[in-house]
């Protein structure tokens, strides 16, 4: 800035010094065809010329001293204060430049700060369903722990009953007619399968009755096996039948060749007849159906019918039952008379 002033006051002192010297050698230009025209138009004696001159001589004087005077004192004063002046537009373009520059860190502390505030508000949702998923992970912690802790209780009361079973001491001294524990569950549920579909269930299970229901199974088994060999065996005897029918009507329809004989009277006959024969059977059918359909319902409705098919039932079932059944009837109506 001091340089920038002490160029500054050189150039305006030079410019000043070339304004003043050119404005004074107009003047002199311009005073001198002036008195030149007047010197040509009118005769000028010599006293007046030499009181003119020295009039003229004193005025240059005072003017040099009012121009000295401006040199010194005025135009130092004016030009350091102008350039002092000038100043000015190089500190507000300073301030202006650092304005900016505090504008621009401004903005970016602000980005900053907004991305600042966002990663924070995303680090504490992270750290929220950190927190939750660690709490479920405790629970399922100590969900396990105490999963873990039942289990091995249970092992170790399998173990003791497992020791219990295989311990031929034991299982001498265990009486087949004293009740099962309910906490056996196992048993309890191999009962259950022996069991099967019964719907009398017993108060108390015992080995006895376990074995019994055992016993009863593997009764029910074998018989199964042999009804399943004997159906077997009939389904044989059944298809070996049916392959002999089959050779019987390709013999019947072929007579002995290749070519199927459709146009035998006989066959159609009795082709017809079994058609005619079906079709009675199925009306037979259907109208029995109906007769079933329509006599449930009224026995689903009238409980007087219900009484008479269950007499009914017992006539060809059980007569012995219904012949106990009146007799009790009678009594109780003659009671009642």
């Amino acid at each position: 800035m001091a340089r920038l002033q002490v160029a500054y006051i050189c150039a305006q002192q030079q410019i000043l010094y070339l304004k003043a010297s050119n404005l004074s050698m107009k003047s002199s230009i311009k005073w001198a065809e002036e008195n030149l025209h007047s010197l040509t138009s009118e005769a000028v004696g010599k006293e007046n010329l030499d009181a003119k001159i020295s009039s003229l001589n004193r005025e240059i004087l005072k003017l040099e001293e009012q121009i000295t005077h401006m040199k010194d004192k005025i135009l130092p004063a004016v030009v350091k204060e102008n350039a002092q002046l000038l100043n000015m537009p190089v500190v507000k373009g300073d301030f202006d430049l650092q304005i900016a520059k505090q504008d621009c860190y401004t903005a970016r502390q602000e980005l900053v700060l907004n991305q600042l505030i966002k990663q924070k508000a995303s680090f504490e949702l992270v750290q929220l369903s950190y927190e939750i998923e660690l709490r479920r992970h405790w629970d399922t912690y100590r969900q396990l722990e105490n999963l873990v802790q039942h289990l091995s209780q249970r092992k170790v009361v399998l173990c003791q009953q497992l020791a219990t079973l295989t311990d031929p001491s034991a299982s001498e001294q265990l009486n087949s007619r004293t009740p099962i524990n309910t906490k056996d569950y196992s048993t309890h549920r191999l009962y259950q399968l022996l069991e099967g579909d019964n719907k009398k269930k017993e108060l108390f299970i015992t080995h006895e009755h376990l074995e019994e229901v055992a016993e009863k199974l593997k009764q029910d088994l074998s018989q199964i096996q042999d009804q399943l060999a004997i159906s077997t065996q009939e389904q044989f005897f059944f298809l070996s039948k049916l392959n002999n029918d089959v050779d019987m009507l390709c013999d019947a329809l072929y007579h002995g060749g290749n070519q199927l004989l459709l146009c035998d009277q006989e066959l159609m006959e009795h082709v017809h007849r079994v058609e005619s024969k079906l079709n009675k059977l199925n009306h037979l059918l259907t109208d029995i159906l109906a007769d079933v359909k329509t006599k449930r319902k009224i026995l689903a409705t009238n409980k007087l019918h219900q009484v008479e098919r269950e007499l009914y039932v017992y006539f060809f079932k059980d007569a012995d039952y219904l012949k106990d059944v009146v007799e009790n009837l009678e009594n109780q109506s003659k009671i009642k008379t």
